[in-house]
């Protein structure tokens, strides 16, 4: 008994967030910049996943189809340039990534590609000015995107098994942000985050952030 319980405990700490969604930003002086978005998973949880199917098939097929169409549709966007989508079935990984050149073309293009025309009272996604930057908390609008588009949301024991994870670049030292959740790099151009999945789809954080640089 006291084995079983051991091997369950162990199995938990390797599951413990092997399966992660990471979000990078990276903004420049003239106010451009990048993103990228990824997912991926340890070598255990692939290896289980082939094994046990333990996330579910339909939900893995749907997310990577949906990463390419929005690809596809990014192309064409303006001020958008750049645009890569790569897979790698074996390992787990995917990744979407794409220039900007400003972010009110970014925000136009947000809106053009989730089916929506953005307006002046429309948020934008991203907003910079004058070495203020502003993302907003997406959150609310995770689970209404997934069910709009018809994509199946894994049980809360799979939720589980994701974090996300957001990492914005910036040209210059930090010197505030408003989020205490939130890490600075040592240099102090980088802000990290991270969050569960789960918490994200139920609402339950603000996973949006404002900093000064």
């Amino acid at each position: 008994m006291k084995r079983f319980v051991s091997f369950l405990i162990l199995l938990s700490l390797i599951l413990s967030s092997c399966i992660e969604m990471v979000e990078e930003i990276k903004i420049n002086d003239d106010k451009s910049g990048s993103i990228s978005y990824k997912l991926e998973t340890n070598e255990f949880a692939t290896l289980l996943n082939r094994i046990t199917g333990f996330l579910d098939v339909s939900f893995e097929s749907q997310f990577k189809t949906e990463a390419a169409e929005l690809a596809s549709r990014l192309k064409d966007m303006e001020g958008i340039e750049n645009v890569v989508f790569e897979t790698d079935d074996r390992s787990g990984y995917y990744g979407l990534s794409f220039d900007f050149s400003n972010t009110k073309e970014l925000n136009n293009a947000l809106y053009e590609i989730s089916g929506n025309k953005k307006n002046i009272f429309s948020p934008g996604y991203i907003k910079i000015s004058k070495h203020k930057f502003k993302k907003l908390n997406f959150a609310p609008w995770v689970k209404k995107y997934f069910e709009k588009e018809n994509i199946k949301i894994p049980e809360s024991e799979i939720l589980d098994l994701f974090t996300y994870k957001s990492i914005i670049h910036f040209p210059n030292e930090i010197i505030r942000i408003n989020k205490k959740t939130a890490s600075v790099s040592d240099n102090r151009k980088t802000i990290i985050q991270a969050y569960s999945i789960e918490d994200i789809f139920e609402n339950k954080i603000d996973a949006g952030i404002k900093a000064k640089y």
